[in-house]
């Protein structure tokens, strides 16, 4: 009686042990932002901009999937075959912020926005470069 006894609690130890040291190593799943978001694909990030524009005020960047709140779109400086540019929802230190669509790929409709910022020829120029340039 007392092998039986002792081989039930050795399991029922195991068991707990297994199962508590599987909470501690759990990672909680980061549940994705309301649609419409991006998630970017580029594996070097995407730059965060001021204007649809390379040309434009640096503001901070996304780092390879990261998934970021849009709130509409517009045509923008073609960025390597792609004119859209996705502003966020969130600002970025207190400012409207754009990125590229060609390196952030959409969830959910996004809509154009009511109005486009306006940009100067040169921030219109098409360039053919990575997504950190």
């Amino acid at each position: 009686m007392a092998f039986t006894s002792s081989r039930r609690f050795a399991a029922v130890a195991t068991a707990t042990v297994a199962l508590a040291g599987s909470l501690l190593t759990a990672t909680p799943a980061l549940a994705a932002p309301p649609q419409p978001y991006g998630t970017v694909i580029s594996p070097s990030g995407v730059v965060e901009r001021e204007l649809p524009s390379t040309s434009a005020a640096r503001l901070g960047a996304l780092p390879y999937h990261a998934q970021v709140g849009l709130r509409c779109k517009v045509h923008g400086q073609r960025v390597d075959g792609n004119d859209l540019w996705y502003q966020l929802r969130d600002r970025v230190h207190g400012r409207v912020a754009w990125v590229a669509a060609r390196y952030v790929r959409n969830t959910g409709t996004v809509p154009f926005c009511p109005s486009r910022p306006r940009l100067t020829w040169k921030e219109m120029t098409s360039v053919e470069q990575g997504p950190l340039g």
